[in-house]
């Protein structure tokens, strides 16, 4: 089996089993109300009229209720014409958000619309329902780095015993070891895992990252490869590098846009593939042209954000944990070896397209 069709197949399970669990919390009145709406919006959409055709087969909310699979098999039956038109797949679920809201506003008892939001802040999120989520890969270079050992054990106690992640280490790395980890990491037999964390603690600058035998290069030997593996296409890739930065000499129903960006790029909207850079967020420990603080009980930053993930990673997303570690850490007013003080700022880029948010062990 190829790597494309082995990811696939995965990534069709992590959809149907996050669906199952949205499926079984919905009523019977939000399931009508979705096909309800889906009719409404047919007299305007033209891609919706066949939709709405086919759906017209469920005539009635006591028709639903005459058992429970009726309520399921009528979910499933709008989910598999959204497949069919290319517009929903395990990352674009824009449109299925767009048409749980419209039902939710057709509904007026609150007591029969409340799974709907709920339902939809899943859609807004990263799936990640196997066990374990994912993989989390960490690269240290323990020469000439105090407290180095203090990080690389507080990182593998959370992902392993907190948020459920197999964990890789590698201890003194050379190039072509990591070379050699990107590439089996890129086999198919990986592609159950749902998330990918690279943690990176090496000495280096804004370009390279120093291994056991010489200089790498961040994106072109570390991020790039990665990202472009085949089975990570559409998942979360998380990196958190803690090195110095010093300078060496389809549809587009749903979509949440104005007026004007979609007169000019809505009849554009394709969802059947990804720039490979998409769904990558990279944290760096400091700013460019800047130094890390690290002592004998560790760097400043890996223990600050292994602080926040561990009292908010499960409850707030990715981002608002970096947003708390930045604040924390430019709290703290730190001094170099001529008592001159500074303070360290982090940095990340991200392309994620969704929440990411650690699920609960």
């Amino acid at each position: 089996r190829s790597t494309t069709e082995s990811a696939n197949h995965f990534l069709a399970y992590t959809l149907n089993k996050k669906l199952g669990e949205i499926c079984n919390s919905l009523s019977t009145e939000e399931v009508y109300a979705l096909k309800t709406f889906i009719t409404q919006q047919s007299r305007t959409e033209d891609d919706l009229r066949e939709m709405s055709q086919a759906v017209s087969v469920i005539q009635s909310v006591d028709s639903l209720k005459r058992s429970l699979a009726m309520k399921d098999a009528a979910f499933y039956y709008i989910i598999l014409l959204m497949l069919k038109q290319g517009n929903f797949n395990n990352l674009y679920t824009h449109q299925l958000e767009y048409y749980l809201e419209g039902a939710r506003l057709l509904l007026p008892n609150p007591e029969s619309r409340e799974h709907i939001p709920k339902a939809v802040t899943q859609l807004k999120r990263y799936q990640l329902t196997n066990k374990p989520p994912g993989v989390c890969i960490i690269f240290a270079m323990n020469d000439d780095r105090e407290g180095n050992m203090e990080d690389v054990v507080a990182v593998k106690k959370l992902f392993e015993t907190e948020f459920n992640y197999d964990v890789i280490l590698k201890i003194n790395p050379t190039a072509s070891g990591v070379k050699t980890l990107i590439s089996k990491l890129g086999e198919s037999r990986n592609a159950f895992y749902d998330s990918l964390v690279v943690w990176f603690m090496a000495h280096g600058d804004k370009t390279c990252l120093t291994v056991k035998d010489k200089d790498i290069r961040r994106r072109a030997d570390l991020i790039q490869p990665i990202v472009d593996i085949e089975w990570l296409k559409t998942k979360p890739k998380l990196f958190f590098i803690q090195a110095c930065a010093k300078k060496r000499v389809r549809s587009s129903a749903g979509i949440d846009a104005g007026d004007e960006w979609m007169k000019k790029y809505g009849v554009y909207a394709d969802y059947s593939s990804v720039n490979n850079f998409a769904d990558t967020l990279v944290c760096f420990a400091t700013m460019w042209y800047q130094l890390a603080s690290r002592t004998e009980q560790g760097s400043i930053f890996i223990q600050t954000i292994l602080d926040v993930l561990r009292r908010k990673g499960t409850e707030v997303s990715i981002e608002n944990v970096l947003r708390e570690t930045t604040y924390k850490m430019n709290s703290i007013l730190l001094q170099d070896e001529d008592n001159k003080s500074w303070r360290q700022t982090p940095y990340y880029e991200s392309s994620l397209q969704k929440e990411f948010i650690f699920p609960k062990k």
